[in-house]
């Protein structure tokens, strides 16, 4: 007999009839069952007592499907074998017990979170209007985006939220919906799951984050002043507390401001926040806020230096616009060596053959010839360097540098990087030890790449 023809999920199923005999015949116990809508665990305890075994991972089966069961004259082993595959468990007859495992060891995680992921989908079968089934969906919807899913996730989070007053999963579910479409810049369909998220919620800190984040995507959609209102009817509403909901406001505030066009407001607030814990005013958000007033402020060198430790910290799907920003800004401040700097920098990212033309140019303007970018020529330009000026000479020392560390390591290209720092004043240095330093770091040598960062220029 099939498992699919004897074991049939009877997931709505509420009644229950049991009629089970366990009898030893020729030594080996054997089972007549007949069952409908049977709980598993239930089922276990019935032959374990028929049997005088003891039970074992008993906690595994809560909450599993019910069972319609009819089997006659089966090995107890046999029937064990099958509820284990029913209940995605394993469940092993020894001589004292009737011991239920997991299917799955704990190192498979692949496995565990589809077994997750089947529990939730059984529980939305048993209690489609309960709380409980509001948690299952958005337990598939994080597992859904997880996954890359973002439309499914979408969807059962969506399918969380119906009738959700009074429900902490519902809460949840907003939360995730509205955060998710701020990433996906989708500003309306995330204020909409906010804006219910503040109406369904009675919980105050909730009440400010969905209120924030609608400041948010109003200031995004370029409704600046309409933000600024909104922030002001928090702070009058819900006064800040703590420096976090200081801080909090001002980025929103500077946000707001920039959508309104008012970047120097924009860069004070951002200020602030900064005077207040350094670490925020090293945050993507506040990196890339304060790089948008800058250009805005006609400071083209600062912007680009503002991209730039924006890089250092953004996701890889954010890292090649920053750069390409720092390389645009560097070339409008004038400062051919930073666009060169940051073409190293771009490689593999999105955004590299939009660096390299613009690293082209400034080679051009630097009167560095496109063909001698090959390593060969390099050298030999090093070698006859003495006729470039400092700012020409400093240009080549970066290729160089680059060009070694790729071709023989960081160490090969040390002797070169301290010839050219002997040799240039300060201000041209620095862009040879930045381009000694990344090649450590290329090569995940951290505490050279600390070390030549933390030493003089010189």
């Amino acid at each position: 007999m099939s498992l699919g023809a004897t074991f049939l999920l009877l997931v709505a199923a509420q009644t229950l009839t049991t009629d089970v005999a366990v009898s030893e015949v020729e030594g080996e116990l054997v089972v007549d069952l007949t069952a409908t809508g049977v709980d598993p665990l239930e089922l276990l305890h019935r032959f374990a007592h028929e049997s005088g075994r003891r039970l074992e991972g008993d906690d595994l089966l809560v909450g599993r499907p019910r069972l319609d069961v009819a089997l006659a004259g089966r090995s107890l082993e046999s029937v064990l074998e099958l509820i284990g595959h029913a209940t995605r468990t394993r469940i092993a007859l020894t001589r004292r017990t009737i011991a239920i495992q997991p299917e799955h060891s704990s190192s498979d995680v692949a496995a565990l979170e589809l077994d997750a992921e089947a529990a939730w989908i059984s529980i939305l079968r048993d209690f489609p209007g309960d709380e409980a089934a509001r948690v299952a969906r958005f337990e598939l919807g994080r597992r859904q985006e997880e996954l890359g899913h973002e439309d499914a996730a979408l969807a059962h989070y969506d399918a969380a939220v119906v009738d959700p007053a009074n429900s902490p999963a519902s809460d949840r579910a907003l939360r995730a919906s509205g955060a998710l479409l701020m990433e996906r810049a989708d500003w309306s369909a995330a204020m909409r799951r906010f804006s219910r998220l503040a109406q369904s919620s009675a919980d105050e800190s909730t009440q400010i984050e969905a209120r924030l984040a609608i400041a948010h995507a109003l200031a995004e959609q370029g409704r600046g002043p309409e933000a600024l209102a909104l922030i002001d009817v928090i702070d009058l509403s819900y006064r800040p507390t703590t420096p976090t909901d200081v801080a909090e406001r001002r980025l929103a505030r500077a946000r707001a401001h920039m959508a309104a066009g008012s970047a120097a407001e924009a860069l004070r607030e951002l200020d602030k926040r900064a005077a207040s814990d350094p670490r925020l005013g090293a945050r993507i958000d506040d990196l890339s806020l304060r790089a948008r007033a800058l250009e805005e402020l006609d400071a083209p060198l600062e912007a680009a230096r503002a991209w730039l430790a924006c890089s250092s910290v953004a996701t890889p799907a954010q890292r090649g616009d920053a750069l390409i920003a720092a390389a645009r800004l560097s070339a409008a401040g004038g400062d051919d060596i930073a666009v060169l700097f940051v073409e190293r920098l771009a490689r593999g990212t999105a955004r590299a053959d939009e660096v390299a033309r613009l690293a082209d140019s400034a080679r051009e303007r630097l009167g560095i010839d496109l063909e001698a970018r090959g390593f060969a020529r390099l050298e030999e330009r090093w070698r006859t360097r003495s006729e470039l000026k400092p700012r020409e000479r400093a240009a080549l020392a970066v290729e160089l540098v680059t060009a070694l560390a790729r071709e023989r390591g960081a160490d090969a290209a040390l002797a070169v990087a301290r010839e050219a720092q002997e040799e240039l004043p300060d201000s041209e240095a620095r862009s040879i030890q930045s381009a000694l330093a990344a090649a450590y770091e290329r090569e995940g040598a951290w505490v050279d790449a600390a070390r030549v960062w933390g030493g003089p220029s010189r």
